[in-house]
Protein backbone atom coordinates (compact mmCIF):
# COMPACT_ATOMS: atom_id res chain seq x y z
CA UNK A 1 0.00 0.00 0.00
CA UNK A 2 2.74 2.17 0.60
CA UNK A 3 3.88 1.60 -2.83
CA UNK A 4 0.48 2.50 -4.06
CA UNK A 5 0.47 5.61 -1.92
CA UNK A 6 3.89 6.45 -3.14
CA UNK A 7 2.91 5.89 -6.68
CA UNK A 8 -0.24 7.88 -6.11
CA UNK A 9 1.76 10.70 -4.54
CA UNK A 10 4.24 10.48 -7.37
CA UNK A 11 1.42 10.60 -9.94
CA UNK A 12 -0.14 13.46 -8.05
CA UNK A 13 3.21 15.30 -8.00
CA UNK A 14 3.74 14.63 -11.70
CA UNK A 15 0.18 15.76 -12.38
CA UNK A 16 0.73 18.92 -10.35
CA UNK A 17 4.01 19.52 -12.20
CA UNK A 18 2.31 18.89 -15.53
CA UNK A 19 -0.59 21.17 -14.54
CA UNK A 20 1.91 23.78 -13.34
CA UNK A 21 3.96 23.40 -16.53
CA UNK A 22 0.75 23.67 -18.58
CA UNK A 23 -0.23 26.78 -16.63
CA UNK A 24 3.26 28.25 -17.17
CA UNK A 25 3.06 27.34 -20.83
CA UNK A 26 -0.49 28.80 -21.03
CA UNK A 27 0.72 32.00 -19.27
CA UNK A 28 3.64 32.21 -21.69
CA UNK A 29 1.27 31.65 -24.61
CA UNK A 30 -1.13 34.28 -23.20
CA UNK A 31 1.77 36.71 -22.78
CA UNK A 32 2.95 35.99 -26.32
CA UNK A 33 -0.66 36.40 -27.52
CA UNK A 34 -1.02 39.65 -25.53
CA UNK A 35 2.28 40.89 -26.90
CA UNK A 36 1.22 39.92 -30.41
CA UNK A 37 -2.14 41.59 -29.84
CA UNK A 38 -0.46 44.79 -28.63
CA UNK A 39 1.92 44.69 -31.55
CA UNK A 40 -0.99 44.08 -33.94
CA UNK A 41 -2.91 46.97 -32.34
CA UNK A 42 0.11 49.25 -32.71
CA UNK A 43 0.53 48.17 -36.34
CA UNK A 44 -3.20 48.69 -36.87
CA UNK A 45 -2.97 52.16 -35.33
CA UNK A 46 0.08 52.94 -37.46
CA UNK A 47 -1.66 51.62 -40.59
CA UNK A 48 -4.78 53.69 -39.81
CA UNK A 49 -2.61 56.79 -39.47
CA UNK A 50 -0.90 55.92 -42.76
CA UNK A 51 -4.30 55.46 -44.41
CA UNK A 52 -5.43 58.84 -43.03
CA UNK A 53 -2.18 60.37 -44.21
CA UNK A 54 -2.58 58.76 -47.62
CA UNK A 55 -6.19 59.93 -47.77
CA UNK A 56 -5.09 63.47 -46.90
CA UNK A 57 -2.25 63.25 -49.44
CA UNK A 58 -4.66 61.91 -52.05
CA UNK A 59 -7.11 64.72 -51.28
CA UNK A 60 -4.25 67.22 -51.57
CA UNK A 61 -3.26 65.70 -54.92
CA UNK A 62 -6.86 65.90 -56.12
CA UNK A 63 -7.03 69.56 -55.08
CA UNK A 64 -3.69 70.24 -56.74
CA UNK A 65 -4.90 68.47 -59.90
CA UNK A 66 -8.06 70.59 -59.95
CA UNK A 67 -6.03 73.76 -59.38
CA UNK A 68 -3.57 72.73 -62.09
CA UNK A 69 -6.46 72.12 -64.49
CA UNK A 70 -7.92 75.55 -63.70
CA UNK A 71 -4.50 77.13 -64.15
CA UNK A 72 -4.07 75.37 -67.50
CA UNK A 73 -7.51 76.59 -68.62
CA UNK A 74 -6.72 80.12 -67.48
CA UNK A 75 -3.36 79.97 -69.25
CA UNK A 76 -5.02 78.78 -72.46
CA UNK A 77 -7.64 81.52 -72.22
CA UNK A 78 -4.96 84.14 -71.63
CA UNK A 79 -2.87 82.74 -74.49
CA UNK A 80 -5.84 83.00 -76.86
CA UNK A 81 -6.65 86.52 -75.64
CA UNK A 82 -3.02 87.51 -76.16
CA UNK A 83 -3.04 86.06 -79.68
CA UNK A 84 -6.23 87.99 -80.49
CA UNK A 85 -4.77 91.20 -79.08
CA UNK A 86 -1.57 90.66 -81.04
CA UNK A 87 -3.62 90.14 -84.20
CA UNK A 88 -5.61 93.30 -83.44
CA UNK A 89 -2.37 95.24 -82.90
CA UNK A 90 -1.00 94.05 -86.24
CA UNK A 91 -4.29 94.91 -87.95
CA UNK A 92 -4.43 98.36 -86.35
CA UNK A 93 -0.78 98.98 -87.18
CA UNK A 94 -1.46 98.13 -90.82
CA UNK A 95 -4.53 100.37 -90.84
CA UNK A 96 -2.53 103.19 -89.22
CA UNK A 97 0.20 102.86 -91.85
CA UNK A 98 -2.40 102.97 -94.63
CA UNK A 99 -4.11 105.96 -93.02
CA UNK A 100 -0.77 107.72 -92.57
CA UNK A 101 -0.01 107.20 -96.27
CA UNK A 102 -3.48 108.54 -97.16
CA UNK A 103 -2.93 111.57 -94.91
CA UNK A 104 0.42 112.32 -96.55
CA UNK A 105 -1.12 111.90 -100.01
CA UNK A 106 -4.08 114.15 -99.10
CA UNK A 107 -1.77 116.77 -97.59
CA UNK A 108 0.29 116.75 -100.78
CA UNK A 109 -2.85 117.04 -102.89
CA UNK A 110 -4.06 119.85 -100.62
CA UNK A 111 -0.76 121.71 -101.14
CA UNK A 112 -1.10 121.22 -104.90
CA UNK A 113 -4.67 122.53 -104.83
CA UNK A 114 -3.60 125.52 -102.73
CA UNK A 115 -0.89 126.25 -105.30
CA UNK A 116 -3.41 125.89 -108.13
CA UNK A 117 -5.80 128.15 -106.21
CA UNK A 118 -3.07 130.80 -105.90
CA UNK A 119 -2.31 130.51 -109.61
CA UNK A 120 -6.04 130.70 -110.40
CA UNK A 121 -6.36 133.81 -108.23
CA UNK A 122 -3.42 135.38 -110.10
CA UNK A 123 -5.00 134.39 -113.41
CA UNK A 124 -8.37 135.81 -112.34
CA UNK A 125 -6.66 139.02 -111.24
CA UNK A 126 -4.87 139.20 -114.60
CA UNK A 127 -8.15 138.46 -116.37
CA UNK A 128 -9.92 141.23 -114.47
CA UNK A 129 -7.05 143.61 -115.25
CA UNK A 130 -7.13 142.52 -118.91
CA UNK A 131 -10.90 143.02 -119.01
CA UNK A 132 -10.43 146.47 -117.45
CA UNK A 133 -7.82 147.27 -120.03
CA UNK A 134 -10.09 145.98 -122.82
CA UNK A 135 -12.98 148.02 -121.45
CA UNK A 136 -10.78 151.15 -121.25
CA UNK A 137 -9.41 150.52 -124.74
CA UNK A 138 -12.91 149.84 -126.00
CA UNK A 139 -14.09 153.12 -124.48
CA UNK A 140 -11.13 154.96 -125.98
CA UNK A 141 -11.80 153.29 -129.33
CA UNK A 142 -15.45 154.28 -129.20
CA UNK A 143 -14.45 157.81 -128.27
CA UNK A 144 -11.84 157.85 -131.02
CA UNK A 145 -14.37 156.53 -133.57
CA UNK A 146 -16.88 159.17 -132.53
CA UNK A 147 -14.20 161.80 -132.86
CA UNK A 148 -13.26 160.44 -136.27
CA UNK A 149 -16.87 160.36 -137.35
CA UNK A 150 -17.36 163.84 -136.10
CA UNK A 151 -14.15 164.95 -137.81
CA UNK A 152 -15.18 163.06 -140.97
CA UNK A 153 -18.58 164.72 -140.79
CA UNK A 154 -16.94 168.11 -140.24
CA UNK A 155 -14.59 167.52 -143.17
CA UNK A 156 -17.42 166.43 -145.33
CA UNK A 157 -19.30 169.58 -144.56
CA UNK A 158 -16.36 171.73 -145.36
CA UNK A 159 -15.89 170.28 -148.76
Amino acid sequence: MRLAKLKSAEIELISKNLVEASREQAKALVEVANSSTQQAEQETKLLREQVKSLSVDEAKRDIEKAELQKTKQLFETLRLDYAEQKTDVVLHTSENKALSKDIVRLENENQEYKQLDKELMKSQTQLIESQKTITELSSKLSLTERERESLTAALSQKK
